[in-house]
């Protein structure tokens, strides 16, 4: 499966194109290192309000004087009612369960330098590299590209130790694959997403967890 934007030549590239893929694999990444904590969520529908109805009354000598033209009153009043007086807004909240991290597939990608490496990280996923567990199929594009990914551990990889590094490596990855996706390869990307112009709303993965 090969998903490059053929709209892509090598004069310039659709950075906008480019960032969709950050955010994408940016997702992937930060799962294997950190996981998803579960969650709850609050969700606001529209439904239909029950409106009154005719109803169907016993035998003439048991049915209360006056209560059927009530009813049809009642329905003739509803039915005049503007149909946005007809819906109400319900909010609803769920719980999202955790998706844990894994680890030892995140352990496996920082060191790996082979393609072998990559595939053998990918046999050991169960979730965040495996397709058919969330259905973002992109995820295979990582194991045959496996030695153009690798090229970016070769260009400003962050290769401190300190907590603060794992996010900078999960942003990193996500760079080089948003490159790889679009074709223009995952150095060249990591440069086109960091120098571009951060001061309007540019929607990168960086300048969107620095509103948070």
């Amino acid at each position: 499966m090969k998903l490059t934007n053929k709209r892509l030549g090598r004069p310039g590239v659709f950075v906008p194109d480019l960032i969709f893929w950050e955010h994408e694999w940016h997702w992937v990444f930060h799962g294997l290192a950190f996981g998803v904590p579960a969650r709850s969520r609050t969700q606001r529908v529209w439904e239909p309000v029950l409106g009154p109805k005719l109803l169907v009354w016993k035998p003439e000598s048991t049915r209360p004087r006056g209560f059927a033209e009530l009813d049809e009153e009642r329905v003739i009043e509803w039915n005049a009612k503007p149909e946005c007086e007809k819906w109400r807004q319900v909010e609803y909240r769920d719980h999202i369960p955790e998706i844990p991290a894994e680890p030892r597939v995140w352990s496996l990608i920082k060191v790996a330098t082979s393609s072998s490496q990559i595939r053998a990280a990918f046999e050991l996923s169960s979730m965040w590299l495996n397709a058919g567990a969330h259905g973002r199929l992109y995820v295979d594009e990582l194991r045959g590209n496996a030695e153009e990914f690798l090229a970016c551990k070769k260009y400003r990889y962050p290769r401190s130790e300190r907590p603060s590094s794992e996010s900078k490596r999960v942003l990193h990855f996500a760079r080089a694959m948003a490159g790889i996706m679009e074709g223009v390869g995952s150095v060249r990307a990591i440069d086109l997403i960091r120098l571009q112009e951060h001061g309007t709303p540019c929607g990168c993965v960086e300048c969107e967890i620095k509103k948070c």
